[in-house]
């Protein structure tokens, strides 16, 4: 790009900048100050008029720029003849206080002091004062207020609903996430995270962020963030699908003469439960019998903040709980999980509770690997 191209983009850009301030400065420019005040925060100014030799009547007039709309808040006429002061307050709303002092500086010398007291909010970005002497007011000092302000996320939606904590999703279903913020000044940037605090690439604006995801029962359940440096407050959202339970454990082994009570990690939405049972596991032979009345009631409780929840299965309750393999079966309104429990009898010297996936160990024999499948038996 040629440097006259360059120069022609520059202008183009300013112009646009010049324009963004007028429209929210009710098209005021040149500005004798500029303040930066936090919101909530309040804006005390004074303006001193040498009365001494002053015929004329003279008016002061306070306006502000709220909303890109210009009010006068309140106005002094000091009479010529009488030599009076009449003030009028016509802002009719609260935040604003307006004064006059009339003072003699020195025997020959006479002031008017006019104070104002202005409350700081969003909606606020210019005072005008301005002051005549027998005509119309004509504007003396015009303040740009930078107002300051905190950001802060205003709404985070799952599919249209507020969202703030654990919410539940059907597996499969597509699921839209809407995040509304406000950048606060001076401004920052927002973005959507994931439970590893890593950014997620979204759709937005300015004043939003888009996401769209789809969750699987066996898929690491999301956590989304919206968040920005500095903001005062952020929202996140956990999905909880709606799946039957999910041991995460493949297979214990327990030793009853002393142990008694079992505990599982179960991954479900939810801790309610409808059954929670053992079946002997059978073999192929037997396979075609009816193991209805080989069903073994068990006392479970299901405890934890889903999805990461804990079930304690007390099985010295059961008597009738015999040595070897059994089936633990877990229910919920969605389906049923399973896990394989092996029961022994041995000495108490004996392992008494193990976790038993099976394990590979990778040997390697010159440049050849070997993978050799361990299985680990107690007796």
């Amino acid at each position: 790009m040629s440097a006259s191209w360059r120069t022609v983009g520059v202008c183009f850009l300013l112009l646009l900048l010049q324009k963004k301030v007028l429209a929210s400065t009710c098209g005021l420019s040149n500005f004798t100050d500029t303040l930066s005040e936090e919101e909530n925060g309040s804006i005390n100014t004074n303006y001193t008029v040498d009365i001494t030799a002053t015929p004329e009547t003279v008016n002061f007039v306070y306006q502000v720029c709220e909303e890109n709309s210009l009010k006068t808040a309140c106005s002094f006429i000091r009479d010529k003849d009488s030599m009076t002061m009449v003030g009028h307050d016509r802002s009719q709303k609260k935040g604003v206080s307006c004064y006059w002092e009339q003072r003699n500086v020195s025997r020959s010398v006479m002031a008017l002091d006019i104070y104002i007291s202005q409350v700081i909010t969003r909606s606020l970005s210019v005072m005008v004062l301005s002051l005549g002497r027998g005509g119309i007011a004509k504007p003396k000092r015009i303040i740009h207020v930078n107002v300051l302000y905190p950001p802060n996320v205003s709404s985070l939606t799952v599919d249209g609903h507020e969202v703030d904590g654990d919410y539940i999703i059907e597996e499969g279903k597509k699921t839209d996430i809407f995040c509304v913020f406000d950048k606060g000044n001076p401004q920052i940037s927002f973005q959507l995270l994931d439970k590893y605090r890593y950014e997620i690439k979204s759709a937005g604006n300015e004043e939003h962020l888009s996401y769209s995801l789809t969750v699987w029962c066996k898929h690491d359940w999301p956590v989304v963030s919206c968040e920005g440096s500095r903001s005062t407050r952020n929202r996140s959202v956990s999905f909880l699908v709606r799946c039957p339970p999910q041991f995460l454990e493949k297979m214990k082994i327990v030793n009853l003469r002393s142990f008694e009570e079992l505990t599982y990690h179960v991954k479900a939405h939810t801790a309610a439960f409808t059954e929670c049972h053992l079946t002997p596991v059978v073999s192929d032979d037997d396979s075609s019998s009816n193991n209805n009345n080989n069903i073994r009631g068990l006392s479970c409780i299901l405890s934890g903040k889903p999805p990461n929840l804990v079930l304690s299965v007390y099985l010295h309750k059961q008597a009738s709980i015999t040595q070897g393999n059994w089936t633990l079966n877990l229910r919920n309104e969605k389906g049923s999980a399973n896990t394989i429990l092996s029961i022994i009898y041995g000495e108490t010297s004996s392992v008494s509770v193990a976790s038993v996936p099976f394990r590979r160990a990778d040997l390697t024999v010159g440049a050849v690997p070997l993978h050799v499948r361990l299985t680990f038996v107690y007796q």
